[in-house]
């Protein structure tokens, strides 16, 4: 069932980026509109006048990287907002492929090419993430399922070895 969810988000994806000028990528904290470890990205996106190749690049602004969760009890405000709004520029109607844009540690600027590379995946970052408690997240399928494995096998092992104790007392 995962690859055809994966298979689906991929179509929307590469269909939104073929009839759509998407420009802007905004990835929240987890925490925002659902439980801890849900991704949420706003996309900024203009109809196009075709139905092909109208994305030609795309900034992404990622706010999950080095900030505390939040929630209930951390609500996120327009102050955690203000560095997003000066990067993407006063006029939200302007063409940010022709605005001054800059990258910086939060803000970061890829063509169509490399995000199809990436297999028209949404989940754009430049730098590992980092979460509050310091722990690297992982970012790709294969990485979490390679380390998904990895502790399994840890704990197979140390279950064994409990087997074995228990046999012999």
């Amino acid at each position: 069932m995962p690859d055809l969810i994966g298979a689906a988000a991929r179509r929307v994806c590469t269909d939104l980026m073929d009839k759509c000028r998407l420009h802007t990528i905004l990835r929240l904290p987890g925490g925002i509109f659902y439980a801890q470890g849900v991704k949420t990205n706003v996309l900024f996106f203009h109809r196009g006048a075709t139905a092909t190749r109208q994305t030609t690049e795309v900034w992404v602004y990622d706010l999950r990287n080095k900030l505390p969760p939040f929630g209930k009890r951390r609500p996120l405000t327009r102050d955690h907002l203000r560095d997003f709004e000066m990067a993407f520029g006063g006029d939200p109607l302007a063409d940010p492929t022709q605005s001054s844009r800059a990258e910086s540690e939060r803000f970061h600027r890829y063509t169509r090419e490399q995000i199809r590379g990436r297999n028209d995946s949404f989940d754009l970052v430049s730098h590992e993430d980092q979460s509050s408690n310091g722990r690297k997240s992982l970012q790709q399928p294969p990485q979490l399922i390679s380390a998904l494995l990895t502790r399994l096998q840890k704990a197979l092992v140390e279950t064994r070895k409990l087997q074995e104790q228990l046999a012999k007392s």
